[in-house]
């Protein structure tokens, strides 16, 4: 999904949240920036398929205080139950569906053989959400359950009731009051990046 003015909404209410809890706000705008420079701005610039996207390496030292994943496309696979079942609700639209069908996907997590991700150690916290009514939950569910059992970091898992894909950037998109996602969210960025 590219960059929204929904996003960089969602981004300054973590930061608010973050100064009222007394966080280093240079150390979360750090991070902020490396995700925007490494994530944001290569997909901003896109102009070609993502096959022929170039990837940034990575090297860490140690491993990432925290990840979160928000409703993340984790499989090709569309022929799962929720994507049957919540395709007519979903925010996603015809394009991106389309888009997913025809194999232009970055990254898929669940697509892997389990056993790649046995004891990787990237980040010592990851937080996933799903919405319970949206597509990508069934797959989201299974890789949480793989990362529980394969991954030495802690992982904690949030499924939303009644709430579709992408729920927190829906609640600044239509500005709105932060759902109980954000919150979650929300919380668990400052617990894992407050020293």
């Amino acid at each position: 999904m590219p960059l929204s003015p929904g996003h960089l909404d969602w981004m300054a209410h973590i930061e608010g949240e973050a100064g009222k809890a007394d966080m280093d706000l240079d150390y979360l705008r750090r991070g902020f920036c490396w995700w925007s420079y490494f994530i944001v701005t290569p997909l901003m610039s896109l102009s070609s398929p993502p096959s022929e996207f170039e990837y940034h390496n990575i090297e860490l030292t140690e491993p990432v205080k925290g990840c979160f994943l928000v409703s993340p496309l984790t499989s090709l696979n569309l022929s799962i139950e929720s994507y049957r079942k919540w395709f007519s609700v979903d925010v996603l639209g015809k394009e991106v569906q389309d888009e997913i069908s025809q194999g232009y996907g970055w990254g898929m997590a669940h697509d892997v053989s389990e056993g790649w991700w046995e004891g990787l150690n990237s980040a010592d916290a990851i937080l996933i959400t799903a919405g319970e009514e949206e597509v990508f939950r069934d797959h989201i569910i299974q890789l949480i359950d793989v990362f529980e059992r394969r991954l030495k970091s802690n992982v904690t898992a949030y499924i939303a009731d009644k709430e579709a894909h992408d729920g927190p950037l829906m609640d600044f998109t239509a500005r709105r009051a932060p759902s109980l996602t954000t919150q979650q969210i929300t919380h668990w960025i400052i617990a894992q990046l407050k020293d």
